[in-house]
Formats: C-alpha cells, structure tokens, sequence
C-alpha cells in the first residue's frame, strides 16, 4: 500500500501541487476579494431597500407641490372679494331669497400668499331656492368651503324657513397688496 502511494505521489505529484495551489489561491481569492465585496453588496442593498421608500415619498412631495401650484393659480386675487359679496348677493336675489345682511372677516392663514375671508350670512326663503343656492355657491368659480349651515324651519307650514350659512372663501393675496390685506375689519351690505 505504501509502494502504491509512492506510486500515486510520483506520478500525480506535480499535478496535485499545482491542484492544491490553485485551491489555496481560489481559497485566498474567495475569503480576501470575494466575500468583502459580497458583504459590500448586502450592506449597500439594504440600504437601497431602506432609501427606496423615501424615493417615493419624494415623488409623493414633487406632485403635492405642483397641485399646490395649480390650486394657487387657479385662486381668485384677494380684489375679487366685493365681486365675491355681489355674486352672493346676485344669486341669492335670482333664487328669490332675502339675506339682511353680509358680513366679513379676513382671517390669519399659516401659508404665505394665501388668504382667508369668514362671509357669514343669513338668508330667508323657501327650501328648494336655499338648496339652489347652496348648489350655485359650490359650483361658482370661486373657492369656497361651507364651515357651518344651520337651517331653522318655520312653525306654520309654507312660511320662509331661515338658513344661517358661514362660508370660509379663499384668495390669493397680491404680490403689491399683500402688505395691505383687507383693510375693512367687517363689512356690511
């Protein structure tokens, strides 16, 4: 047994040096250049998987901002708000409705540019021309948010019914006037 190993050693010698020195180079090549740069890989990935939500976000943010734009442009200027008090008006003497009076009041708005006027009103008539106004305020070009409606019926049948109504409208402030917002505290008509 011993002769047949000198025998194997002699003649595959040289062969498994060469073997066994191309394993410890692929060995030394494996666990020194290999397995860093797989490790490099991992580390790197999960940091894309933990960056990838943010990318979202990011594209979440970019069209937020140009719908933001949009709704600015698409804002009347804070000099609308008497054409704003005369189409109330208007549309509630086409709906056959009497309002005593209307008021306003400018309010503070976090957002620069942006403007904020409280119109509370009263308004007296039957129920089908206040729903009609209702409809008309809410398709008007103006941006306007209904922020209470209070509506009292009558005792006696087929007697006015009074609807208290406090609209929010939204205006975008002049860029020379911004300084000079609504001077008028209240207003009455």
């Amino acid at each position: 047994m011993i002769s047949s190993w000198k025998w194997f050693v002699a003649r595959f010698g040289r062969h498994l040096l060469v073997l066994l020195l191309l394993a410890a180079v692929l060995l030394f090549v494996h666990e020194g250049l290999v397995a860093p740069l797989e490790k490099e890989i991992a580390a790197k990935e999960s940091a894309w998987q933990a960056e990838r939500p943010k990318i979202g976000q990011l594209t979440r943010l970019k069209a937020t901002q140009e719908d933001l734009l949009l709704f600015r442009e698409h804002l009347p200027e804070g000099t609308s708000l008497p054409d704003l008090v005369s189409f109330i008006s208007g549309a509630a003497a086409a709906h056959h409705l009497l309002i005593p009076s209307i008021s306003y009041q400018p309010e503070k708005v976090e957002v620069p540019g942006l403007m904020k006027v409280l119109i509370p009103f009263n308004v007296k008539g039957n129920y089908r021309e206040i729903r009609n106004l209702i409809y008309e305020l809410e398709q008007s070009d103006y941006f306007l948010v209904i922020e209470n409606l209070v509506l009292a019926s009558s005792v006696k049948e087929g007697e006015a019914i009074q609807l208290q109504l406090r609209i929010a409208a939204y205006f975008r402030e002049n860029a020379e006037k911004g300084a000079n917002r609504i001077a008028v505290g209240s207003r009455r008509s």
